[in-house]
């Protein structure tokens, strides 16, 4: 079975003259803005080709300025630069990046360590503003952080509240060996 060929489009035809000379403008309308057209379009390829030349340009440039990997220096220097900016607003979470701690994952992204979940909230409202700075400083467009909430051993001993005088004692003693020497040269007796 074959397939009947497509035939060549040509120009529409100018329909005959019709009682009505509405119709007529139309077509002759029509056929004007393609003559006009190619006219038109060669100052728009000229300009078209000039863009693409720019942005060309403006993409090896570009290109040639690569991603700096993290370096603990340069990224601890910069995270500092960026608790001034905050404390120059007189943000509170300052404060919570102070006590941050960085550690670096790969050539572009780290994590910041939190304390608790209320420092973990600061670090994460802030963090946008926080990776644009840090992008501009280091010259790294992909640098991105993560935080990560590491609890202390400290705040495990001070949840624990529930001791018996005797061995909350026992905890001192073992911190401050002096609080027994003293206790036996003053000769106190614990009421346990």
């Amino acid at each position: 079975m074959e397939t009947p060929r497509p035939q060549p489009v040509a120009a529409a035809p100018v329909p005959p003259p019709q009682p009505r000379t509405v119709a007529a403008p139309k077509p002759v309308a029509a056929t004007a803005p393609p003559t006009a057209a190619p006219a038109a379009t060669k100052p728009k390829l000229g300009s078209l080709a000039a863009m693409r030349q720019h942005v060309a340009m403006n993409t090896v440039t570009e290109e040639v300025a690569a991603d700096v990997p993290l370096e603990p220096v340069s990224l601890r220097a910069a995270w500092e630069r960026f608790i001034a900016q905050l404390e120059s607003d007189k943000n509170p979470a300052a404060q919570s990046f102070k006590m941050a701690e960085l550690i670096i994952r790969d050539e572009s992204a780290f994590e910041a360590t939190a304390a608790n979940n209320l420092q973990q909230k600061f670090l994460e409202l802030e963090r946008g503003k926080c990776c644009e700075y840090l992008q501009k400083e280091l010259g790294n467009r992909t640098v991105a952080f993560s935080v990560l909430v590491v609890e202390s051993p400290d705040e495990e001993v001070a949840a624990d509240l529930h001791l018996s005088a005797k061995q909350q004692y026992q905890i001192m003693i073992e911190k401050y060996p002096l609080i027994k020497e003293l206790r036996e040269r003053l000769r106190l007796d614990l009421e346990l």
